[in-house]
């Protein structure tokens, strides 16, 4: 499953319908600063709300915890890719989160995703 969303270009309407839960919001100001993150930390709110988001769908008991962060794939025209770390139910979960800016209105961007091998197994 891929989330992309784009800081500071979406419609006040998309905005609304795409805003975090009261309880992402809540788990996501806790954990910034992100431990080895590059990205700012409004941005690293907005990151760790939609892991918590992604989270609560598929393992809806359990209460993620985020870890920490590393750089991946070193900044490149602006753009970089993190692991970020989640402790879910019983184990950690790997997400890669690719930062871009966007052409048109400079905010940034970014993307995340499972981060699977390709056998279905998390990346380490």
């Amino acid at each position: 499953m891929a989330l992309s969303l784009l800081l500071g270009s979406l419609p006040a309407a998309a905005a609304e319908e795409q805003a975090p839960s009261e309880d992402a919001l809540d788990f996501a100001e806790a954990a910034v600063p992100v431990d080895g993150s590059e990205a700012e930390n409004a941005l690293q709110v907005q990151v760790a709300a939609q892991l918590f988001t992604m989270e609560q769908g598929s393992r809806p008991t359990c209460k993620p915890k985020l870890l920490n962060a590393r750089v991946i794939e070193p900044e490149r025209h602006d753009a970089w890719v993190e692991r970020w770390l989640v402790r879910g139910c019983l184990e950690i979960l790997p997400y890669r989160v690719a930062f871009a800016p966007d052409p048109q209105s400079g905010a940034v961007a970014f993307t995340v995703t499972e981060d699977v091998g390709t056998h279905g197994a998390p990346s380490h």
